[in-house]
């Protein structure tokens, strides 16, 4: 009997425990902030002579331009290089960029140069050479 007692006592503390309820308030916001937009002048290394031997190495800049939410931190990839062509010919125009994180300003904007530097042999096709490469921005 006190075995049946017990077990009863047992299962009646198990349902009072079971029914009581806790409950929380979880809270959640969000910040939402400007798109990064991004403008990025020709990388123009202009008219250039072939050497009659060897090669030559030439450089261009083109100003990147990045605008955004105010004092945040942007990430920039760009490839290491990038190929310009001229029919079924092509050059490597090899890319850089000073560093790979700006902070925007109080007026969400900042810029960097990109160099680009390209290597002519006398060999190379004459001709108008184009391409295009991807720059990525985002926010940290």
């Amino acid at each position: 009997m006190k075995k049946f007692i017990f077990a009863i006592g047992l299962l009646m503390t198990s349902s009072v425990f079971a029914l009581g309820d806790t409950n929380i308030s979880m809270n959640a916001s969000a910040e939402i902030i400007t798109p990064i937009t991004l403008q990025v002048a020709p990388l123009e290394f202009g008219t250039l002579v072939k050497p009659q031997s060897g090669r030559t190495d030439y450089q261009a800049t083109a100003l990147l331009e990045i605008s955004g939410e105010k004092q945040q931190t942007v990430k920039i990839t760009i490839p290491n290089r990038m190929n310009i062509v001229n029919g079924s010919d092509s050059l490597r125009v090899n890319l850089s960029i000073p560093t790979t994180q700006k902070r925007l300003n109080n007026q969400g904007e900042a810029s960097l140069n990109i160099t680009g530097s390209l290597r002519v042999a006398a060999n190379t096709k004459a001709g108008d050479y184009t391409g295009s490469a991807t720059i990525t921005a985002s926010y940290l």
